[in-house]
């Protein structure tokens, strides 16, 4: 028999413990209701910027950079996979004039083109098939290269095959993302994952940052939903990831420390886990398909904005069960401010809009094309304008 002490003492212990445990959850839901879009995006297609090409670049990454070789103010480099180069375009003519041809094979030969930044007139290159970081001056000589392999077999990293984006550099330390080694169905070491790389330029020592989100750790979730686009934030020397299957993004900043932030679509309801372990099969595409999914997130530091790319199910495919036409997805914006408070979304729906960008002192350009229109050998970049009500 329980007596009234005991009792009491048993109700006050199970909600301590209800509240620890809501403490630790990550945000994932909201109530649609009470968000107000403040902030619309437009696209200015008088301010525009074009380039012109030989061989297509690899679009994925490019940084703007003041005072190449002092010949030019500022330049946009593309990183070239087909040509193994990074090229230099003038921003202002849009044409190319000079490139930096990376060696393919050799000691020092770059196999595979992966995240590249420029930084104190020296070149830090990611090889993402030997998985190494190669430093070059700016006529190519390399100064030094780093495997970027950890001691701790329980922390592994894979290279970034399918995208470059780019390098954080901090002091002497240098930044990258990668892909965790991981099973998910092997949690007890999936919990152990990271997704950053640290190299310390002096002592050339590795390490590996940034845990797997939480919400990621139990429930199996649908296919892709380990995939990730991110940005970096260098004023608070971090990063902010979005994963393709979480309405929420997160903020990881060098120390290790990792927040997570609603930045859900408010056109579809929130994102519910597939708990399923088959995430492979043609049921967990449609599911997939059949739900929004994120895609890349950039952060404009000219008007203090991040643009968070989102893909939305096409409904008519959906409900016909048609899988090769569910591919065909239009896409929204979703705007966060600089505190990742959720202010806006737009609808951009066959506009032309890309997702590829330039990032310049001015603002954020994006990608755009016309097949009507299109010209071979141009690629276009439109500016994004907030409009604040």
């Amino acid at each position: 028999m329980i007596n009234k002490v005991t009792l009491f003492y048993l109700l006050m212990l199970s909600v301590l413990l209800a509240l620890v445990s809501c403490s630790g959850r990550e945000t994932l839901d909201s109530d649609h209701s009470q968000m107000t879009n403040n902030v619309d995006i437009e696209f200015d297609h008088k301010d525009s910027l074009v380039f012109y090409y030989h061989s297509f670049p690899r679009f994925d990454f490019n940084q703007v950079y003041s005072g190449y070789n002092k010949s030019k103010d500022t330049v946009v480099l593309f990183s070239n996979a087909k040509q193994n180069s990074i090229d230099f375009f003038d921003l202002e003519t849009g044409v190319k004039f000079d490139s930096l041809m990376l060696p393919l094979n050799g000691p020092n030969g770059i196999q595979r083109l992966g995240n590249f930044i420029i930084n104190n007139d020296s070149l830090f290159v990611i090889d993402s098939f030997r998985y190494e970081l190669l430093i070059y001056s700016l006529d190519g000589v390399v100064l030094n290269k780093i495997k970027l392999r950890s001691d701790n077999p329980f922390e592994t990293l894979l290279p970034r095959y399918f995208t470059a984006q780019e390098i954080l550099k901090e002091g002497d330390k240098i930044y990258i993302t990668g892909d965790p080694d991981l099973n998910p169905h092997d949690l007890k070491n999936y919990k152990k994952g990271r997704y950053i790389v640290e190299v310390n330029l002096t002592s050339e020592e590795v390490k590996h940052i940034g845990n797997v989100p939480k919400i990621f750790h139990n429930d199996k979730w649908m296919i892709n939903q380990y995939f990730y686009r991110y940005a970096v934030d260098s004023e608070r020397k971090g990063w902010v990831f979005s994963f393709e299957s979480s309405d929420s993004v997160f903020h990881y900043s060098i120390n290790g420390e990792v927040k997570s932030y609603y930045a859900g679509t408010t056109l579809e309801d929130n994102l519910k886990p597939w708990g399923k372990s088959d995430m492979n099969s043609q049921d967990a595409y449609k599911f997939y398909l059949s739900h929004q999914s994120y895609a890349k997130i950039i952060y404009d530091s000219y008007n203090k904005l991040y643009y968070r790319f989102v893909r939305h199910p096409n409904l008519d495919a959906v409900s016909k069960g048609d899988i090769d036409r569910m591919w065909a997805r239009d896409f929204s914006i979703v705007i966060l401010d600089e505190s990742f408070n959720w202010v806006g979304e737009t609808e951009i729906n066959g506009k032309g809009i890309g997702e590829n960008h330039l990032l310049t002192k001015s603002g954020v350009y994006i990608s755009y094309y016309n097949n009507e229109n299109a010209v071979e050998g141009v690629k276009k970049f439109v500016k994004i304008v907030p409009k604040f009500k």
